[in-house]
């Protein structure tokens, strides 16, 4: 019978050794989800706020980070619902709490508060509708920053554009290899654009106007179309229902 019982403590010891080492998992998870919140990593972020959700999907704290970086990246669809979850689970407290005990269903305005004022001291942006073709002519430009610029402050910035970019684009682009000839030709396109620009430049600071320069001028513009042509087929293979516009006065 001694035996019983000390096999049944033993059992009880290792399961909750078992369920403390999760907790302690769970919540090195989270402050590293939030590290990566803090440091505008939002798609690191979001990445990990899901992984706990998914191991302890009642995890208040993860659904209000996880609430705040998509209401940050400006993904409504996607903030509402972690705010509704926080909200129902605040509820759910609220009706276990004795009577005498005040309710905290209060806290998820308090939540929105907090929220707000988060945001009114991070940097200001501004979101509008474009199309498929200029988003990803977008994209493909900060790629090719990241790969030139050395500036590390500059690459800060350049990367939390990418990383907000990539988010939007694995969410709404389907995936097609048409898709990716497109791309790869725009990346051509803009890699080209990039060397002219530099070389104009370059000539720019030395004055010197010559016939190199005219040619560089003019490659340039002819460069500018492949750019709008690829644009606008990316644009219409993805269905996009805003479509960018050229004309010019050639008279």
């Amino acid at each position: 019978m001694k035996m019983h019982y000390h096999i049944t403590a033993i059992c009880i010891i290792v399961a909750n050794a078992t369920l403390c080492n999760q907790i302690d998992t769970i919540e090195t998870l989270f402050n590293q989800a939030n590290t990566l919140l803090m440091q505008s990593s939002y798609n690191d972020a979001i990445a990990l706020y899901h992984t706990i959700l998914k191991e302890q999907p009642d995890h208040e704290d993860a659904h209000l980070g996880l609430g705040l970086t998509y209401l940050i990246v400006q993904y409504p669809g996607e903030y509402n619902p972690a705010l509704q979850k926080i909200h129902e689970l605040l509820s759910m407290i609220d009706q276990q709490l004795p009577e005498d005990i005040t309710p905290i269903s209060t806290t998820t305005h308090d939540i929105n508060i907090t929220l707000s004022s988060i945001l009114q001291h991070a940097k200001h942006s501004i979101t509008i509708e474009t199309s498929f073709g200029e988003f990803i002519d977008k994209m493909t430009t900060l790629k090719i920053k990241m790969n030139r610029i050395e500036d590390e402050a500059k690459l800060h910035n350049i990367k939390k554009l990418l990383d907000n970019a990539q988010t939007l684009y694995n969410k709404y682009v389907e995936p097609s290899a048409q898709l990716d000839q497109l791309m790869q030709e725009l990346l051509k396109v803009l890699e080209t654009l990039w060397d002219l620009e530099e070389a104009m430049r370059n000539k720019e600071c030395t004055q010197l106007f010559d016939q190199e320069f005219i040619d560089l001028v003019r490659t340039t513009y002819l460069t500018n179309d492949k750019r709008y042509n690829l644009k606008r087929s990316i644009s219409e293979l993805l269905g996009s229902n805003i479509m960018e516009e050229k004309s010019y006065n050639t008279n």
